[in-house]
């Protein structure tokens, strides 16, 4: 109140979250700050505190503002035109008058506010910028129309990152009309989200808004306008409606938070919220309306934060949309826009598969063990055999093993999947060890550089992840019974009310607690109001006679097996016994259901990424669901149905994902995966019509930048070829590094690689502070954690490390010790060494071939030569003074004693 009042600074003595010596402290060193002489020596009196000498070295300080690099110039120093505005950075105009091309980049950290356009369950940048990145671009050739414009994808915005975009306008044809692409770069890979035409001829506004609001106008009532939506505020612009015939008339303002008005043609958010007027029009269903085709757009004036909205029309038919300012001059004019909804716009961005299609030679990996692993007739009790017997050889210290398999890829030995799943995991855990071989067709194992293969034809071909095409959507029909195994839980549930809402009239729910799980009453008397009929039932699916009891009479037309359970552990905690609890939900329960059933119109299987890129700490649950994705090539094969959906993770309110940990979410982030909204899930479980569909949501930008690219992916992130020379040998760096400095400095380079690293794996940005004194498990490792810790810090310094490596060593500085005589290996001296250099050109001598007559002599002359060094070394007079002597008096002393001359 007082520093409101008066021009003076107010510092608080006395703080209600802080003690008060801390208080007292912050506030004489507030008034220092200000410029108020401080008697520092009266301060610390009695304290024991001294003036102590400031170090040579600079400070280190931490910067929170970008530094800007490069010319004066700007973007133009790269041969760039600035375009200042704030999605599009710079323009660059083809040769021959070939068109223009402008590029930008799209971040919630740049243009927060779009962060509030939010639907579904995901930030999408609205329909209405692609209006204004093409009327932008239209600036740059005179092309003020936007003749029209399709959307065809949605652009989805990350949390963290920026996505490039590129808006492209090729040259005007005879009629002054050209082409407009928008795209925008997902990895490597560039999507077109927009197509149009751009002319020349400006639309002429037809609407005079001077009266406000319209005489004859009925206001419409906004209470609960926004509810049932995920607009955020910037996107709530409606503030007033009103209704004359069939047009609707709005009010709409630009919230404060996006008031950047003067650097937009019109703002697409006050656009997106002139859009929601359409709700108010003939023919429009609750529920939010995204924008699909424009025709006919112009911009008349820009600036405007407020404006008066006319829409006419139907949201069925097509809406033509009149906007003025609050004066009523005209600002902007769409002859035409076509609405959908959320569901009909495209989600299979997150759909891929596995194709095994690249081509990789055979090459030598050194000494390793080759174990072949076939199933046997009785699937279920071979899949727990195995899944065992590959724990036990994975677990084996140092061992080095080809997992060799016939017929999993293509469905004929889906017991052997589970050999998969398992040895993917232990991948993770312990990078370099284990190859995976599937031969089909009869003949031997190739072994590649790539950790898993295929071979056809006495040719390896390896795994790579690529894009799926979504089907027309699953078909369910009304007859018959859907089967949802885990019906009562997360996913279970949110599927039977997605297939109740598709038509589906009779459901059968199966799950270990039947009507005693929690929330049971609710979810039928909710799919009892969607028309369907559900029955819910206590049974272990895994339980052959039980689910066979279940069965019993009943007609099933489709089946959803989304049960499992979880019990994660490393390897080295992993038991035969954690093994069996997870497979028999996956493994012995989709068995049973494949012979119970056989062929249904629909049988779909949750599986999960796990099995298929394998996840550290996960080698039981990822080997579990591999044997669903072999279950489906396996049905496939026989002409079956069969889908087994391998997926990323979901949001935290639904499926395995909520029995996460925080820090195991942020863990997946930093790798790239992403959790899917409930919706879009939902969305992907229609599209999905293949054996096995991986819908996981990638960050591939986070994929590149969290190091080296997994193998699966390397068809979507593409990597330089070329290495430099500082990296082309692993634990070069280090080695060097240490090399150079005084053993004194070496133990503080080797804790900054421990700090590093330890950094990113608890995704710190700093971990400076990382004392050498404390444990690791203090600062937030996991088992989980501690396998990626070592993995990293191995794969820097080209060593294999043990898996109990933070256990043996607890904290940074027992590592230091660990590290450090492992990394620099000091070249010995002295006679000892001596000795050790003659035994090595002994043991080489003894190696080398005798019969070379030229080689022979070279060698000779030259061990002469050091045998005379070593006798003037001891003052021997042999008549020869081998310290004065020329090099021709050593070549003729050298040719008497070989009887050359």
């Amino acid at each position: 109140m007082i520093q409101e009042t008066a021009e003076v600074t107010t510092v608080p003595m006395l703080r209600r979250d802080r003690d008060e010596e801390t208080s007292a402290v912050t506030a004489v060193a507030g008034v220092f700050a200000h410029g108020v002489a401080v008697d520092w020596e009266a301060f610390f009196a009695g304290t024991g505190a001294r003036r102590v000498e400031l170090p040579t070295y600079p400070f280190q300080h931490t910067y929170y503002w970008p530094e800007t690099h490069g010319s004066i110039g700007g973007v133009s120093g790269a041969g760039l035109e600035s375009v200042e505005h704030p999605l599009l950075g710079a323009a660059v105009e083809l040769p021959d008058g070939g068109g223009v091309i402008l590029t930008g980049r799209l971040s919630l950290r740049a243009q927060p506010w779009l962060g509030d356009h939010v639907v579904d369950g995901r930030v999408l940048f609205p329909g209405t910028g692609f209006v204004e990145l093409a009327l932008r671009a239209g600036d740059e050739l005179g092309l003020q129309q936007i003749e029209e414009m399709t959307l065809s994808v949605p652009l989805e915005l990350p949390e963290t990152g920026a996505v490039p975009v590129r808006v492209r306008v090729s040259e005007s044809d005879a009629n002054g009309r050209a082409e407009l692409d928008v795209f925008s770069r997902d990895g490597e890979e560039w999507i077109r989200h927009a197509t149009g035409v751009l002319r020349a001829a400006a639309v002429e506004p037809a609407w005079d808004a001077g009266h406000w609001p319209p005489t004859g106008a009925v206001a419409l009532d906004l209470t609960g306008f926004y509810d049932g939506t995920d607009y955020g505020p910037t996107f709530r612009g409606v503030t007033a409606a009103w209704r004359v015939g069939d047009d609707v008339f709005a009010e709409v303002t630009l919230p404060e938070r996006a008031r950047d008005v003067a650097a937009f043609g019109i703002h697409p958010a006050l656009l997106d919220a002139v859009l929601h007027g359409a709700a108010f029009l003939e023919g429009a269903e609750p529920g939010t309306l995204l924008p699909y085709a424009w025709t006919g757009v112009g911009l008349h004036a820009s600036g405007a934060a407020t404006v008066r909205v006319r829409l006419s029309g139907s949201a069925t038919a097509g809406i033509e949309i009149a906007v003025a300012d609050a004066t009523g001059r005209p600002v902007a004019t769409v002859g035409t826009l076509h609405l959908r909804a959320p569901e009909h716009v495209d989600r299979v961005r997150s759909l891929y598969r596995v194709e095994w299609s690249t081509s990789v030679p055979a090459v030598d990996v050194g000494d390793v063990r080759f174990v072949e692993l076939v199933g046997g007739v009785d699937v279920v009790a071979s899949a727990h055999a195995l899944a065992v017997r590959v724990l036990e050889l994975v677990r084996e210290p140092d061992s080095r093993v080809v997992f060799v398999t016939r017929g999993v890829v293509s469905g004929g030995d889906p017991a052997a999947a589970v050999v998969w799943g398992l040895v993917r995991s232990a991948q993770r855990e312990l990078p370099g060890r284990f190859w995976l071989v599937d031969v089909e067709g009869g003949g031997d194992p190739v072994v590649t550089d790539e950790p898993e293969v295929v071979v056809r034809g006495g040719e390896a071909f390896a795994a790579r992840l690529v894009r799926a095409e979504g089907g027309e959507g699953r078909s369910w029909g009304s007859e018959g019974t859907v089967l949802i195994t885990g019906g009562t839980g997360g996913l279970g549930a949110l599927v039977a009310r997605h297939v109740a809402g598709r038509g589906v009239r009779r459901l059968l729910l199966l799950s270990r607690r039947g009507p005693a799980a929690e929330g049971v009453s609710e979810l039928v008397a909710e799919l009892a109001r969607l028309g369907a009929d559900a029955e819910v039932v206590a049974c272990d699916v895994a339980d052959l006679s039980a689910l066979a009891k279940v069965l019993h009479g009943r007609v099933v037309t489709g089946v959803v097996h989304a049960a499992g359970v979880l019990d994660d552990g490393v390897l080295e905690a992993m038991t035969p016994q954690r093994l069996e609890r997870v497979l028999r939900p996956k493994v012995d329960a989709a068995w049973h259901l494949h012979e119970l059933v056989g062929d249904v119109d629909q049988f779909v299987m949750f599986s999960s990424v796990a099995g298929v890129f394998g996840a550290a700490g996960q080698a039981n649950y990822a080997a579990g669901n591999a044997f669903l994705d072999g279950l489906a090539a396996h049905r496939r094969a026989r002409g079956w149905s069969g889908v087994s959906l391998a997926w990323g993770p979901w949001e935290q309110d639904a499926g395995m994902t909520e029995q996460l940990a925080a820090a195991d979410v942020a863990r997946m982030r930093r790798s790239g995966v992403l959790p899917l909204a409930g919706a879009e899930a939902l969305a992907l479980f229609d599209a999905a019509g293949e054996p096995a569909m991986v819908p996981v949501k990638l960050d591939l930008t986070a994929v590149r930048a969290s190091g080296e690219v997994p193998a699966l992916l390397r068809g979507l992130v593409r990597t330089p070829a070329r290495r430099t020379a500082a990296t082309a040998h692993a634990g070069g760096g280090i080695v060097a590094a240490l090399g150079a400095v005084a053993p004194a400095d070496r133990p503080e380079l080797v804790l900054e690689l421990i700090r590093r690293h330890a950094a990113a794996v608890l995704g710190h940005g700093d971990a400076a502070e990382l004392s050498p004194d404390r444990r690791f498990q203090d600062l937030g490792f996991d088992s989980l954690i501690a396998v990626e810790f070592r993995n990293r810090i191995g794969a820097e310094i080209g060593q294999r490390l043990p898996a109990a490596l933070l256990f043996d060593y607890p904290t940074p500085g027992d590592l230091v010790d660990h590290l450090l005589p492992r990394l620099v290996v000091d070249k010995p001296t002295g006679p000892a060494a001596l000795l050790a250099d003659l035994d090595r050109l002994e043991r080489a001598l003894d190696e080398t071939p005798v019969d070379d007559e030229r080689l022979h002599r070279q060698i000779a002359g030259r061990l002469e030569v050091l045998r005379s060094r070593w006798a003037a070394g001891r003052k021997e007079e042999d008549g020869f003074d081998v310290e004065s002597a020329t090099d021709d008096d050593m070549f003729r002393m050298l040719d008497d004693e070989l009887g050359l001359n």
